[in-house]
């Protein structure tokens, strides 16, 4: 069931658009990962691994937009939170996350 607060979130794609020039390449679609997917190596576990040299373990796609959101004097990594999860992105080298919480089995 969709809740009101949810569906009052800008789509990926809307967050996405903020950041991109109409003469700019169309982006590449954004990596998805969950918390505990994340593939090694990647830049979702990149992510997670940095959050971790700070002292932060998310359990959850919220906590993961609340700690990056938080952090004092990040210029580069930046998140969002978006109707599909939480879109993270690294300006410096421009590429887009996704992250979506894990779906029960």
């Amino acid at each position: 069931m969709e809740t009101p607060m949810t569906s009052a979130l800008p789509t990926l794609a809307e967050v996405r658009a903020r950041f991109i020039a109409p003469e700019d390449d169309p982006p590449s679609a954004p990596v998805v990962c969950t918390l505990a997917g994340a593939a090694p190596g990647s830049e979702g576990e990149r992510v997670l691994r940095y959050l971790g040299t700070l002292g932060v373990r998310p359990k959850t796609t919220s906590e993961v937009f609340q700690h990056i959101h938080a952090l004092e004097d990040e210029e580069d990594l930046a998140a969002f939170e978006c109707q599909e999860g939480v879109a993270v992105t690294q300006a410096s080298e421009g590429w887009w996350l996704l992250f979506v919480e894990e779906r029960e089995q």
